[in-house]
């Protein structure tokens, strides 16, 4: 069999060996308490500097905190990698979020007014 472009085979090649050297590179120091799986966080409104997230993966944990006042309606949404919706909580202040999840790349989305004012992905790895 005569292969008409090998770069293509090659850059193929290239791009899962990269994949594969960062799956099995992980951070050497992982906290006791939080371990930092997020990953990007996108700027979606000046609302989002109101809103902070921390993922704690080891106890299955998305802590949301807020300066929000307690009155105000948002919604937390895990979302799949296709879009799905996983689990969706409605909260009015700070809220821990407990989820069970499969090993994947889910995004976290808050609405205020049924409004996205943050998204953040995160990677689920137990």
């Amino acid at each position: 069999m005569k292969l008409r472009n090998p770069y293509i085979i090659f850059a193929i090649l290239i791009v899962f060996c990269l994949n594969a050297v960062n799956a099995v590179n992980r951070p050497t120091y992982e906290s006791p308490y939080f371990n930092t799986d997020t990953l990007k966080i996108n700027k979606l409104s000046e609302l989002q500097d109101r809103i902070k997230l921390t993922h704690k993966s080891r106890e299955n944990q998305i802590r949301i905190e807020t300066d929000f006042p307690a009155s105000d309606a948002l919604i937390g949404e895990i979302i799949n990698m296709i879009g799905v919706s996983c689990q969706k909580t409605n909260f009015r202040a700070n809220t821990t979020i407990d989820y069970n999840l499969k090993p994947g790349i889910y995004f976290v989305v808050i609405y205020f007014n049924k409004t996205r004012v943050f998204s953040s992905k995160i990677l689920v790895s137990q």
